[in-house]
């Protein structure tokens, strides 16, 4: 039955078309990615090249050598990995055949755009997961399609996660299936003994393409975009978590911070010279378990200091 402009692809009809479409642009995607993980693994080890350079010329490397070194490292992978990911969605939004040379010509220009789609949608995740999970589930959904609205509509930022999100709106909990389908369809080829990192590797393409597929259709029929307002509370709510991560992040690191070094390798010599007894050892656990401040760490050195060596008598037989 031909389809309106208002009438959804069906689940069959979906999967027909993410089929016709991987059997046509496999080897297409496998390029792309192929050629992707080859430019990562260069630019990963050609900065390398600078701390043995400098070591050659002047014999020790400077710790801001290696620094720089890192950083080039690290920033070239990112670039060449966003490219490769921004030009294997070119590749599959496309309605026909591109080639790898076009898709990587065309994704170019919105490499940087597409990878900080990519690290916003990761942050808000995050931050949901530490927000009582909800909002990382509800927004995992409505924001799925956000790197494939950056790339079929060339939207940066938060607009692409807004465009993803009234995409999806009223139809949350079919697009929820369809994406657990094809996540089911990857494990089930992971889990393949022996073949199962090939067969995930000859799948993958196939979670792109029908990705694209269905951001498609949601497109199609979507109506005009809503008030972006229900879209920024959930990212309030997730902004939140965000903060709780942080503080819990800088509460270890201010209690490890006040901690004496020399206190810290006193009570591991101790730990190693005369090991617990047992009450002292369930004082300890008691104290541990209010968490990382500087008051229990404070109380925990405390107790190891001053234990005693565990006597004879109650040391267990062999």
């Amino acid at each position: 039955m031909p389809q309106t402009s208002e009438t959804p692809l069906s689940l069959g009809q979906w999967l027909e078309l993410s089929w016709q479409r991987y059997k046509d642009r496999l080897w297409e995607q496998l390029t792309i990615g192929g050629l992707g993980s080859a430019a990562g693994l260069a630019a990963a080890l050609l900065p390398a090249a600078l701390p043995a350079f400098w070591w050659s010329l002047r014999g020790g490397v400077p710790i801001a050598v290696w620094i720089a070194a890192g950083l080039l490292s690290v920033s070239g992978v990112l670039w060449t990995m966003g490219w490769a990911q921004a030009a294997m969605a070119e590749s599959a939004l496309a309605p026909e055949k591109l080639g790898w040379r076009r898709a990587f010509s065309l994704s170019w220009p919105k490499v940087a755009a597409f990878s900080w789609v990519c690290i916003l949608w990761f942050l808000v995740l995050c931050g949901g997961l530490f927000f009582f999970v909800v909002p990382a589930i509800v927004l995992g959904v409505s924001l799925a399609f956000a790197p494939l609205a950056c790339v079929a509509e060339s939207k940066a930022g938060f607009s692409a996660l807004e465009a993803s999100f009234s995409r999806v709106r009223g139809r949350w909990w079919s697009v929820l299936g369809r994406l657990a389908l094809v996540g089911l369809a990857l494990s089930a080829a992971a889990a393949v003994p022996w073949v199962g990192w090939i067969l995930s590797a000859l799948a993958a393409p196939f979670a792109l393409i029908a990705a694209a597929a269905l951001y498609e259709d949601l497109r199609r029929i979507a109506g005009p975009e809503g008030s972006p307002w229900p879209l920024r509370a959930w990212l309030l709510a997730c902004a939140g978590g965000l903060l709780i991560l942080a503080g819990i992040g800088a509460g270890a690191a201010r209690a490890i911070a006040s901690l004496d070094r020399g206190s810290l390798a006193a009570a591991a010599r101790t730990l190693m010279q005369r090991p617990l007894d047992q009450e002292k050892a369930q004082e300890l656990a008691q104290i541990l378990q209010g968490g990382a401040t500087p008051e229990t760490l404070s109380q925990a050195l405390a107790v190891i200091q001053s234990s005693q060596p565990v006597s004879a008598a109650s040391e267990p037989r062999p």
